[in-house]
C-alpha cells in the first residue's frame, strides 16, 4: 500500500488549508506522494480542485462524512492507494494505529526514540503573536541542541510555529492540545550553550489529551524542511541577481495600523531566520523621530515652513494615529486596549524587537530633506542607517520578498 500523509485543517478557515496543503506539497519535492486532508470548511471542495488544476495534481477520492471532507490526492504522479481509504485510520477518530508516514526525500520525520539530550520546558502562555515565535528564537540561540517543552495558548501558534521549524530546521517532535492550551516538544538543532531561558518555567502538569484533540503526527514530516535553494535568475533578465533570502519592506504610511503590520512582518521574517531591511519613506519616517533633537549634533539649518510641517506631523512610535477610527485619540485607545488584554506588543517593543535581531532600518535622505528632519531627530538605534532609493531598489531587485505598507 501507497504510503500516505495526513493533514488535518478540521478547525481551518480560507484559505488556511490550501495554505497547508500547499506546504506539505512543497516539502515532498518532486516526489510522488499521496495526501490525505481533513477539512470542515465549506470553501474547501471548491478550493481544492482550482489548487490541484494549477498544481497538476490528481484527486483520487472526495467524500463527505462526519461534517467534514475527507480527499486523497497524488502529488507529482503518485497512483492512488493501493487499498481502500475506508479501513484506513483517521487522525481525530477512534484508530487501531496511526497512518504511516511518508520518507520522501524533503520530509524530515522525528525520530520515534531520540537520543538522551538536555531537556527545558517554557512557558509561553499569554503571549501573543509574533512574541511566542520571537521568544522560540532566543530559545535556539541560547539552548541549541536541547528538546524544549513548550506551552502556549495563542490561537495561531501552531501555524506559526510549522513555519518558523520549516525556516529554522528545528524538528517538532509532538502536539498535542489542553485545557491549558497547545504542547510542543521542539529539537532544537544545533549545540547547547547551557544559559537559562528568560521565561518561567511550565508550573502547570500537562494533562492526557483525549484521541479528537491530538494533532496528527504526520504534521511532524512537514515541519522540518531544507531551507529552499536560491532561485535562478528571472529568464526574462539573464542578467538579474539570483534571490537572496533577504526580505526588503517598504514604509510610506505612518498610520498606527500599517506600522503594526510591517513592524510584525520584519520581526517574524527574521525569526525565520531572514536577513530583512525596512526601508523609512515619506510619512513612515515619523515612527523613527525622537521626542528631542540629539543636542549634542548640530542643525544644518531648516526653513520655516519645514520647522511648521515637522511641528504638525507626529513622532515616535506613541503618537502614531489610527488611519481608520481614530476618533481625536479615542479610537487608537480602544485599539492599545485591547492590544494589552490580548498581549500584543506594541510599537515600542517590536522596535526593540527588530533591534536585537539585527534587522536594518534604512532611513530615505530624499524624504528627510523634502520634510526637514535632520539625523538628529532620528531615534539613537544601532540598527539605522541613512541611504537614497536606490539603496531600496538594489535590494528589493534581489529580495524573496519585498512587501509595502
Amino acid at each position: 500500500m501507497n504510503d500516505i500523509l495526513t493533514i488535518d485543517c478540521r478547525g481551518m478557515r480560507c484559505p488556511a488549508p490550501i495554505l497547508k496543503l500547499a506546504k506539505a506539497a512543497r516539502s515532498a519535492g518532486k516526489a510522488p506522494l499521496v495526501l490525505e486532508i481533513l477539512a470542515d470548511d465549506g470553501d474547501f471542495p471548491n478550493d481544492l480542485d482550482a489548487w490541484c488544476r494549477t498544481a497538476k495534481a490528481a484527486i483520487h477520492t472526495s467524500s463527505d462524512s462526519e461534517g467534514f471532507t475527507r480527499a486523497v490526492i497524488g502529488l507529482n504522479g503518485a497512483p492512488p492507494p493501493t487499498s481502500s481509504l475506508a479501513a484506513e485510520p483517521t487522525p481525530g477518530l477512534p484508530a487501531a494505529s496511526p497512518p504511516p508516514i511518508p520518507t520522501s526525500p524533503g520530509l524530515t520525520v522525528a525520530p520515534t526514540q531520540a537520543i538522551a539530550v538536555e531537556k527545558t520546558e517554557l512557558d509561553l502562555r499569554g503571549l501573543q503573536a509574533p512574541e511566542p515565535i520571537l521568544r522560540l528564537s532566543e530559545a535556539l540561540v541560547t539552548h541549541g541542541g536541547c528538546v524544549v517543552a513548550v506551552l502556549a495558548d495563542d490561537p495561531s501558534f501552531l501555524a506559526d510555529l510549522m513555519g518558523w521549524a520549516a525556516a529554522t530546521r528545528v524538528v517538532v517532535q509532538s502536539t498535542q492540545s489542553n485545557a491549558s492550551g497547545t504542547v510542543v516538544e521542539l529539537q532544537l538543532p544545533g549545540r547547547a550553550q547551557k544559559v537559562p531561558l528568560s521565561v518561567a518555567p511550565v508550573v502547570a502538569v500537562v494533562e492526557p489529551v483525549a484521541p479528537a484533540a491530538e494533532i496528527p503526527t504526520s504534521l511532524v514530516a512537514v515541519a522540518d524542511q531544507t531551507p529552499a535553494m536560491p532561485a535562478a535568475p528571472s529568464t526574462l533578465d539573464p542578467d538579474a541577481p539570483p534571490r537572496e533570502n533577504l526580505a526588503t519592506l517598504l514604509v510610506i504610511h505612518n498610520d498606527f495600523e500599517s506600522l503594526m503590520a510591517a513592524l510584525m512582518v520584519a520581526s517574524t521574517s527574521a525569526a525565520q531566520g531572514m536577513d530583512v531591511c525596512v526601508y523609512f519613506s515619506f510619512w513612515g519616517v515619523n515612527l523613527l523621530r525622537a521626542e528631542e533633537p540629539r543636542a549634542n549634533e548640530k542643525s544644518s539649518g531648516v526653513a520655516f515652513l519645514q520647522k511648521m510641517m515637522k511641528w504638525m506631523m507626529p513622532k515616535g512610535p506613541q503618537r502614531q494615529k489610527m488611519g481608520q477610527m481614530h476618533m481625536a485619540g479615542v479610537g487608537k485607545g480602544m485599539m492599545e486596549y485591547f492590544m494589552r488584554r490580548n498581549n500584543v506588543m506594541s510599537l515600542r517593543e517590536l522596535i526593540d524587537s527588530c533591534v536585537e535581531q539585527n534587522v536594518r532600518f534604512v532611513v530615505c535622505s530624499m524624504s528627510m530633506g523634502i520634510m526637514g528632519i535632520e539625523r538628529r531627530d532620528i531615534m539613537e538605534l544601532p540598527n539605522v542607517e541613512f541611504a537614497g532609493v536606490t539603496c531600496f531598489t538594489e535590494m528589493a531587485r534581489k529580495s524573496a520578498m519585498s512587501l509595502t505598507f
